[in-house]
């Protein structure tokens, strides 16, 4: 609420040139959409931080209370892992502004056509009409489309390969290494 409110206040605050230049379905798809976006990608922040950190925290402490080799060998995952999310996370911004930049871009065409639909259709420009607003559409589509590619990737390669397959692995196969040798219980694995 405060965030939409202070973005109101800023927008009406500037310059007249400002609304000169900006078109008006961007200046209310920002007001709406960004808001809303924004607000989404904080809940989901603060959720998946509270629940990754919880998760993790517990894992570790009780891989370290059984055996802290086998704890080592699972936190050895974490700088790949940290790199592979870095990498995710740069791409998600980039492309998560174009993705509202595009989005911004096919409101302003709507939210104008809509306001001047008298002159729109009295020049027959309805077709024309429509073609702007399919191409940033389309624009939009294939930025969320991406993005979608993009995260099933990551989740497989990171959660899937590495964390759920590679690390399993490794703990399995050195557990059994440190059974035979004597240096953990059976009952630990």
């Amino acid at each position: 609420r405060g965030l939409r409110l202070r973005l109101f206040g800023a927008i009406v605050r500037q310059d007249i040139g400002f609304f000169d230049t900006t078109p008006s379905g961007e200046i209310a798809s920002r007001l709406t959409a960004d808001c809303a976006e924004m607000a989404n990608d904080l809940t989901w922040v603060f959720r998946f931080t509270i629940e990754a950190v919880v998760r993790l925290g517990s894992i570790l402490l009780y891989m370290f209370v059984r055996s802290w080799r086998l704890g080592l060998l699972a936190i050895a995952i974490v700088p790949a892992t940290a790199l592979i999310n870095r990498s995710y996370a740069r791409f998600m911004h980039r492309n998560q502004q174009q993705v509202q930049a595009a989005l911004a871009d096919a409101n302003a065409i709507a939210i104008e056509v809509i306001g001047a639909i008298r002159t729109v259709c009295s020049f027959a420009g309805e077709r024309r009409e429509q073609a702007r607003y399919q191409a940033k559409v389309e624009k939009f589509y294939s930025l969320i489309v991406r993005q979608t590619a993009v995260q099933g990737v990551y989740y497989m390669v990171c959660n899937t390969f590495l964390i759920n397959t590679c690390v399993q692995a490794a703990l399995l196969a050195y557990g059994c290494f440190l059974v035979e040798r004597g240096l953990l219980s059976h009952t630990v694995l």
